[in-house]
């Protein structure tokens, strides 16, 4: 399993040197507690330097409030190497930002849960408006995940929010959309 759960950096390392296009990867907590792993994916990055620049990663909110020593350990680790680091399923529970503008953080990606049906919620409307403002007043970009129509990302863009996931976005790529 080990070797298995290793590789796939690696890969998308190789896949961003073959196209040179930017890629995300999701760690995992208990890859992120993975000492041996986090300075495995360090000593990957050193010989990657070009593709670490384009690589995106991030941990679940979660994570990061049940252990923020070990979050704030691997930003330390991957800074050097200029990836962009983040943090996603950020909730309406999440208070700790203060906390986190020295890590470098570059982006936090908004719950799902609190975009759907933003339309018809003016409270989900205002908290993801001063989310997005919190994130900008210390250089984040804010991301809001699970946007389900080109309506939607237009909304949440009005709000501030920089970009979107989400079955939504495969409207945005249709002519005349």
């Amino acid at each position: 399993m080990r070797v298995s759960t290793w590789r796939w950096p690696e890969r998308r390392c190789a896949e961003i040197n073959r196209h040179g296009k930017p890629l995300g990867i999701n760690l995992s907590p208990a890859s992120v507690h993975d000492g041996r792993f986090v300075m495995d994916l360090s000593g990957l990055l050193q010989g990657n330097r070009e593709a670490a620049r384009q690589l995106w990663i991030e941990v679940p909110e979660a994570m990061v409030i049940h252990d923020l020593e070990s979050f704030r350990s691997l930003c330390r680790q991957l800074q050097p190497f200029g990836c962009k680091l983040g943090l996603e399923h950020v909730g309406r529970e999440f208070r700790r930002i203060s906390d986190l503008k020295d890590l470098g953080l570059a982006y936090l990606k908004i719950d799902a849960s609190l975009v759907k049906g933003i339309a018809e919620s003016p409270e989900r409307q205002t908290l993801l408006r001063g989310m997005a403002t919190l994130c900008h007043s210390i250089g984040i970009l804010a991301i809001a995940e699970g946007v389900d129509s080109l309506q939607e990302s237009e909304l949440v863009h009005e709000l501030g929010i920089d970009g979107v996931t989400g079955p939504g976005i495969r409207q945005l790529d249709r002519p005349g959309g």
